[in-house]
């Protein structure tokens, strides 16, 4: 690919005053990305991967074997092709096949993507030229033709203790309505759990959704950010976690963090 803009991995260790060639692995992005709302995101999957989201290309898989020097795209030229914006995050095995799973979510739809669905990718890499559709093991619906923001926040942990990972998908800009509930607050945001575990091929419906987790204030965007993957209270099981925006006595808003234990009841 033509270089336009390089992007380093910055070794932990790396001290004040380093340069370029202190930075370790590279990667040569195409043209201006400074527009662009690049989104980086180191994981696991196949052989220590990167995966490189570039809303108007798609997104491209670079092979992270290298320490220094440029990193190299898996297959010579692996880019799965998407015109939506999508949103990227890493999460454990939600498929049962042992190895980490890429979840991409569409956050303004473009092309062949014409819903707010969010993808889990498992097979690596994906083929090159492919689309998201083709290339999910696992679709997870919206359900609505609306932007609620359902995506742009994910992660995973084994929130009911059965030995599989659960999806937590956030939406920041739903209400309880959009779920099935009765109450429309506007930007109160909501967090749906999907229990694993997921077989490869299957479409779940936002009406499939095993709890749903809703604010009931105004512009609380809870479901901007989710964790699902750590015991905070002790218990053995992985905890969920909400931050939201909330009202204080004297007018201000505060931030306010929730910690839902397993959902194990």
């Amino acid at each position: 690919m033509d270089a336009g803009q390089r992007v380093f991995a910055v070794p932990a260790e790396t001290g004040y005053g380093a340069t370029t060639a202190d930075l370790g692995a590279y990667v040569d992005l195409p043209g201006d990305i400074s527009e662009a709302g690049l989104a980086l995101c180191p994981t696991t999957i196949g052989d220590d991967e990167l995966v490189v989201n570039l809303p108007t290309e798609g997104l491209l898989f670079f092979d992270g074997a290298s320490v220094n020097g440029a990193l190299s795209e898996v297959d010579g030229d692996s880019e799965l092709k998407t015109t939506s914006q999508v949103l990227v995050n890493c999460v454990s095995d939600l498929t049962g096949d042992g190895v980490a799973d890429l979840v991409v979510s569409v956050l303004v739809p473009a092309g062949t993507e014409s819903d707010y669905s969010t993808y889990v990718i498992s097979d690596w890499p994906p083929a090159n030229g492919a689309t998201l559709a083709a290339s999910a093991s696992v679709v997870v619906e919206s359900g609505t033709a609306a932007d609620i923001g359902f995506g742009v926040s994910s992660d995973s942990g084994d929130l009911d203790d059965d030995g599989h990972r659960d999806l937590v998908v956030g939406a920041f800009v739903a209400s309880s309505a959009d779920f099935g509930g009765s109450t429309r607050a506007t930007d109160s945001g909501c967090a749906a759990v999907f229990y694993g575990a997921f077989a490869p091929g299957t479409r779940v419906a936002n009406d499939a959704q095993s709890a749903v987790f809703c604010s009931q204030t105004t512009a609380a965007l809870l479901g901007v950010s989710v964790a699902a993957s750590s015991d905070l209270t002790g218990d053995g099981v992985d905890d969920l976690v909400l931050p939201t925006l909330e009202l204080a006595p004297d007018g201000v808003d505060i931030g306010v963090t929730h910690i839902i234990p397993g959902l194990t009841n």
